[in-house]
């Protein structure tokens, strides 16, 4: 299944999410008892463009909007757990001390 959220963030915030996740990319993180790996995605440049979270059954990508204030997230995973897991890393995303 998949669907998708928004978190608001001003254009200084969005540079932040995305800066805490870039030096992350590699490592695993552990949010609401999931384990996820992070990965990213490279723009022609050679820099971060998204990033995605990997667990054993879903992927969420992660993503400054391009047309407004808000951080974007999408889930790809198991129908029972997709929608907790998006709001789980939401709120994770959203509590982050930047």
């Amino acid at each position: 299944m998949g669907e998708n959220t928004t978190i608001n963030a001003s254009d200084e915030e969005k540079i932040k999410y995305m800066e805490f996740l870039d030096s992350r990319v590699g490592k695993n993180i552990t949010i609401a008892g999931i384990e996820y790996k992070i990965g990213a995605f490279l723009d022609v440049s050679g820099n971060i463009s998204d990033i995605y979270l990997t667990s054993n059954t879903t992927k969420l990508y992660i993503r400054p909007s391009g047309t407004g204030p808000a951080i974007k997230i999408y889930v790809f995973g198991p129908r029972e757990t997709y929608l907790t897991e998006m709001k789980n890393v939401a709120e994770f995303m959203k509590n982050l001390k930047i």
